[in-house]
């Protein structure tokens, strides 16, 4: 009897001195996955998104093959942002020349047409830079028939966006073509001004 009452009366000090264990403390939540839960339910911010597109035009030069001659020029592109800063992009751009060989004589058109694709990178909220490679061809008309010569190209360009609404904008913009062929090397340049969809 003694020893069941000194069992009895020693339960207290066991359960004391050997608490339950706490339970376990939840996982940390995860930052990223917090951050596309509440960006879920936001409309996007971002100066460009999707599909972008326009065409700019403008006065330029065409240099090389031993003639340097001012063209009228255009170009038109078609991309898709890539990025917040970054628009991948694919462009057709050119510009023809009209010409005499002697008084008298027809008029004649030459022309330069590249086909282009790379990216567009803005620097800032309104100033970029753009790079691209692809292909060129340089149509030659005169006297003795038409003489077109591919080669490949690369073009660079630089613009400001001076007026935004909503997603268009108006530019001015720089923008350059070198390329060559087995007549030898070509520059056809533009200044100009763009309207673009962003």
């Amino acid at each position: 009897m003694t020893r069941a009452a000194l069992a009895l009366a020693a339960l207290p000090a066991l359960a004391a001195a050997d608490p339950a264990p706490p339970p376990p403390a939840s996982a940390k939540p995860d930052p990223i996955a917090e951050d596309q839960a509440r960006e879920a339910n936001l409309e996007s911010d971002a100066p460009r998104d999707g599909v972008t597109f326009g065409g700019m035009i403008g006065g330029g030069l065409i240099l090389g093959k031993g003639s340097v001659d001012t063209i009228p020029a255009i170009s038109l592109r078609l991309g898709h942002v890539m990025t917040r800063d970054v628009v991948g992009l694919f462009e057709i751009s050119g510009g023809t020349l009209r010409h005499r060989v002697a008084m008298g004589a027809p008029t004649y058109t030459d022309s330069s047409i590249s086909l282009l694709v790379g990216a567009q990178v803005y620097v800032t909220d309104t100033l970029w830079l753009r790079g691209e490679v692809g292909l060129n061809v340089h149509t030659i008309d005169g006297m003795n028939g038409q003489s077109i010569n591919p080669g490949p190209a690369g073009g660079a360009g630089a613009g400001l966006d001076m007026v935004r609404w909503k997603r268009w904008a108006i530019d001015v913009e720089i923008w350059g073509v070198l390329s060559y062929d087995r007549k030898g090397a070509l520059l056809t340049s533009c200044l100009g001004f763009g309207l673009w969809h962003y």
